[in-house]
């Protein structure tokens, strides 16, 4: 529960973030070829992505949809992030977040 509570907590900073436009200190997504509008909507996706983590406590169903999701969305960055040929560094935060939802949303379904 508490995995799911701080990753969500980060995740619905890091989607405020990119739908206030303020993204130059996380992933500047200007520069992987998003317009602001598309970095507004990958915000919003994670401001709903780490809702549900965080719901999770009480409705298990709802978090493991969201890590679900969450895992898509940051295997599709780290998609982008290849294209790009960046350095493994500006991916890290992407690899470890989608090896995290993927873990955890899978420890989700045992339950």
């Amino acid at each position: 529960m508490a995995t799911g509570t701080l990753f969500g907590s980060l995740l619905v900073v890091s989607g405020v973030r990119h739908v206030l436009g303020l993204t130059r200190l996380c992933t500047p997504t200007t520069e992987l070829g998003f317009s602001l509008t598309a970095s507004r909507a990958i915000g919003v996706c994670e401001v709903a992505g780490g809702a549900g983590l965080v719901a999770g406590s009480w409705f298990p169903l709802v978090a493991s949809a969201a890590a679900a999701g969450l895992a898509v969305l940051t295997m599709c960055a780290l998609q982008y992030h290849h294209w790009n040929e960046d350095r493994p560094h500006k991916y890290a935060a992407a690899s470890v977040t989608a090896l995290v939802m993927v873990a955890y949303a899978a420890a989700q379904m045992l339950r």
